[in-house]
């Protein structure tokens, strides 16, 4: 066994200890706060944003320490800062997520006012447990559930987006990885003459046309009371273009073991005002795939080159900019939720006979398993 194998095991039996000890103690953080929601709702917003930029400081710190860095390009995206915004981002692997957490930590409106269009299966896990708390979304995934999954979604748009006042709307348009789609995903564009895509899938427009449906309506009503307090208007369209290096995403394999040799992923940034955008259906669809026509385009260029055509794609684009933690913060917070845990444990076992909590925890993680596996 080489030096890098005892290395990497040691990287995930720390990540395992990770888990147990920043997690749970999070999730008891949430829980504690949350009668604060009635007494000053203010304040309760506070305390979870801070408590959630804690939570995601520690998912960026899984890559970083692998050596795996976020590089952004194109558009200057302070425009849509303070404005309701879509994102839009293709999905190649679960990793995804957790570089897209550099990105969030990065832009701090973004962590307070956004609403993710997620994965159900997020929904059975302490960081989807405290997204159901921020009224985040899951959908559900499967051609028999779709429809009823808009209708859902629809729903909780209208019922929280404006109320809350939520910004940030961030969704997969592809509904799935690309190693899992993209042979469905280029026979559909045979049988219906649409362009052949090969390192993005066809994006489905039903999740994108209800944002825009709703959004639309809410601010026909909001115009035709004269309440200006919530607007639901959409200003921009944020397009992320998610590339690795040589085509070859990142796995969490990857993460777990830091087995690649370290590099940087490309956040390809495009934005757009919404009001470019068409309302009808069909010309939507269209614009959509032009968009992801063009992803296509620039990715087989980057692969082929490995460069990033920005000027070609980009009117003004930014300077590239390497996305950096701080490591002191990054302490800081191992020290925060270790010592929580430390206080969690010896309250828990004071009131409760320990073996309880090694069988709630086993329960917990065949649960998990199993509905991740989707057997339940």
């Amino acid at each position: 066994m080489t030096v890098n194998n005892v290395l990497s095991i040691l990287r995930v039996v720390f990540l395992v200890v990770h888990h147990l000890y920043c997690y749970p103690a999070g999730l008891v953080w949430a829980l504690l706060i949350m009668p604060l929601y009635k007494i000053n709702a203010s304040l309760f917003h506070r305390l979870y944003e801070i408590l959630g930029y804690m939570m995601l400081t520690m998912g960026t710190w899984y890559t970083w320490s692998a050596g795996y860095g976020v590089l952004e390009l194109g558009d200057d995206i302070s425009p849509c800062d303070h404005e309701k915004t879509l994102v839009m981002i293709n999905h190649q692997t679960a990793s995804d997520v957790i570089f897209l957490l550099s990105f969030l930590i990065s832009r701090l409106e973004f962590i307070k006012n956004s609403m993710w269009i997620m994965n159900e299966e997020f929904k059975y896990t302490p960081f989807g447990t405290m997204c159901r708390v921020k009224r985040h979304f899951f959908i559900k995934i499967g051609k028999e559930k779709r429809e009823q999954g808009l209708v859902d979604f629809k729903r909780h748009l209208e019922k929280y987006f404006a109320n809350l006042n939520k910004k940030k709307i961030v969704l997969f348009p592809e509904g799935g990885f690309l190693h899992k789609r993209r042979a469905k995903s280029q026979k559909y564009a045979l049988e219906n003459n649409l362009p052949v895509l090969h390192n993005v899938c066809l994006p489905r427009l039903g999740a994108v046309q209800t944002t825009l449906d709703v959004c639309r309506s809410a601010e026909e009503k909001s115009k035709q009371t004269n309440d200006n307090t919530k607007s639901s208007e959409l200003k921009w369209v944020l397009d992320i273009t998610i590339a690795y290096p040589g085509g070859h995403p990142i796995w969490v394999t990857d993460i777990a073991w830091a087995s690649r040799t370290p590099c940087n992923v490309i956040f390809l940034y495009r934005l757009f005002p919404a009001s470019q955008l068409p309302s009808d259906p069909d010309l939507v669809t269209r614009w959509l795939y032009g968009r992801w026509q063009e992803k296509d385009e620039i990715l087989t260029k980057f692969y082929s080159t490995g460069s990033i055509p920005v000027e070609e794609v980009c009117k003004n684009p930014i300077p590239p900019r390497l996305l950096t933690q701080n490591p002191l913060e990054q302490f800081a917070i191992h020290v925060f939720f270790l010592l929580s845990s430390y206080v969690l444990y010896k309250v828990y076992f004071l009131f409760f006979d320990p073996s309880l909590f090694l069988w709630l925890l086993f329960f917990y993680l065949i649960f998990l398993t199993l509905k991740v596996t989707k057997k339940i």
